[in-house]
């Protein structure tokens, strides 16, 4: 099969997940949607719709998430490069791996870097939360960006109400996220 490129996204208004995978010539060999409509949501259901979205997404492809492949880990550089390490130590390495937090994936970079692997070229590489250190590797890291200040900004209003006794409409407040696509995948 010719290499692949997965673009993830989230909709304007916040309410679908959408995955799409295809060659590098951009034929499309799968995309799915995945998320209520007509809801906004939370973080932590965007990242399930968006994993669902990938899911869906790799099958059509006949391709699957390997649970194998997946190693829970601590969050920080350390922990990033030995989880790496795990996954070049297999006899099939990956081609492309998604951290759930940039110290992860700048770990895991680093330890592609120590083996002489070629990110993106050998192993792409992404991370979740955009920290500044995410820019300032070499190659620059794949990310996603939380809207850190919207979402404080969120939660102040929301404690605001509370300590008013205010009714609160909606618990659950979508600040969105941001796909930053740099050189590392």
């Amino acid at each position: 099969m010719n290499e692949m490129t997965l673009l993830l996204g989230v909709d304007g208004g916040g309410t679908r997940c959408r995955a799409r995978l295809t060659t590098w010539s951009g034929k499309i060999l799968g995309e799915s949607v995945a998320g209520p409509a007509n809801i906004r949501l939370g973080i932590e259901q965007s990242f399930t719709a968006l994993l669902e979205a990938t899911a869906d997404c790799l099958q059509q492809a006949g391709r699957r998430i390997r649970e194998d492949l997946c190693i829970d880990t601590k969050l920080d550089v350390k922990a990033g490069a030995a989880a790496m390490a795990q996954l070049l130590a297999r006899k099939r390495r990956p081609r492309a791996v998604f951290c759930s937090a940039d110290a992860i994936a700048v770990g895991a970079l680093f330890e592609c870097q120590r083996h002489k692997l070629d990110v993106p070229g050998d192993i792409a590489i992404a991370g979740f939360d955009d920290l500044d250190l995410a820019g300032q590797v070499v190659p620059p890291l794949t990310t996603i960006r939380v809207l850190r200040y919207e979402l404080g900004r969120r939660a102040g209003e929301l404690i605001c109400k509370r300590l008013g006794d205010e009714p609160i409409a909606t618990p659950i407040v979508d600040v969105g996220f941001e796909f930053v696509p740099r050189a590392s995948a």
